[in-house]
């Protein structure tokens, strides 16, 4: 699934890159996910959409302080 090879630039430096074949299973995997989203969004006006990503940025706020607080513990 992926390639290394070393960096040209800098020979302690390991690149890895994805192969064909990932990004053909990542398509096939994640391409109808985007497109079952964008399906399930199309019901709502530019009002509610306004309010899912307020939540959706909101609740990712509040997951991020509460991963850095138990990172923290």
């Amino acid at each position: 699934m992926v390639v290394r090879s070393t960096d040209p630039g800098n020979r302690r430096r390991v690149l890895v890159a994805a192969t064909d074949t990932a990004r053909s299973a990542e398509a096939e995997i994640f391409f109808p996910v985007g497109q079952a989203g964008a399906r399930a969004l199309q019901g709502y006006g530019p009002d509610e959409l306004a309010v899912i990503l307020d939540f959706l940025r909101t609740a990712r706020r509040v997951q991020e302080e509460q991963a850095a607080r138990v990172r923290a513990l």
